[in-house]
């Protein structure tokens, strides 16, 4: 027999549900408008009360979302970052840490992973500009957090053992360095091979 929720939770729900709709529409207003000002003028030349009128909402509203103006700059990168891991994750556990790697940069979602060409200016100003290279370590802290949670599953370790961090911010330096690499390159580089090559040469100091 089916189940159903009364009339006056559902009611409760529709308007939770409308906020958070409403939060996540003016998240993404802020982001584009914040990617439309980074193209045009830079980041050093964008302010957060640009971004801010451009997606219509006020500054206070803009710090209600980001913590500061490099945040929404790093959310691409975070989001790449985000399903790279997601993939790595669904992997079987028997697989080691740069097996585990290789398997996820050699998979057909790679390309979907990786960089497209039109980001290649945006990883440049990444790497130049001293306030995001300052807000990157937070972003690679956090995916060395969480690599090293799903490696220790991996090497039947703890999460905070010294093995398990050094090879998840191994695992996480090197695709900084193929990611700038290839940013900085000129046409020819195929970063999907530098991938693999980076993580070959991984596996032969570590498991």
């Amino acid at each position: 027999m089916a189940h159903f929720l009364p009339a006056s939770i559902l009611a409760d729900m529709r308007p939770q549900g409308l906020r958070e709709a409403k939060k996540d529409q003016t998240r993404l207003a802020l982001r584009e408008a914040a990617i439309g000002l980074f193209v045009a003028n830079g980041y050093e030349g964008t302010t957060v009360a640009e971004i801010a009128a451009r997606a219509d909402v006020s500054e206070p509203t803009f710090f209600r979302y980001f913590q500061a103006k490099a945040a929404v700059y790093l959310v691409p990168l975070e989001d790449r970052i985000d399903k790279m891991i997601t993939v790595l994750e669904e992997l079987p556990g028997q697989i080691g840490p740069i097996d585990a790697c290789l398997r996820t940069a050699e998979s057909p979602k790679a390309i979907e992973l990786l960089p497209a060409p039109v980001e290649a200016p945006y990883l440049r100003e990444l790497r130049s500009t001293p306030a995001l290279r300052s807000a990157l370590h937070d972003v690679y802290d956090g995916a060395t957090d969480r690599l090293s949670l799903d490696f220790a599953r991996r090497l039947r370790l703890q999460p905070d053992d010294l093995e398990v961090r050094q090879t998840a911010a191994a695992v996480v330096g090197t695709l900084q360095e193929v990611f700038f690499q290839w940013a900085a390159s000129n046409d020819g580089f195929d970063i999907q091979a530098a991938a693999l090559d980076a993580f070959e040469r991984l596996r032969s100091g570590l498991r």
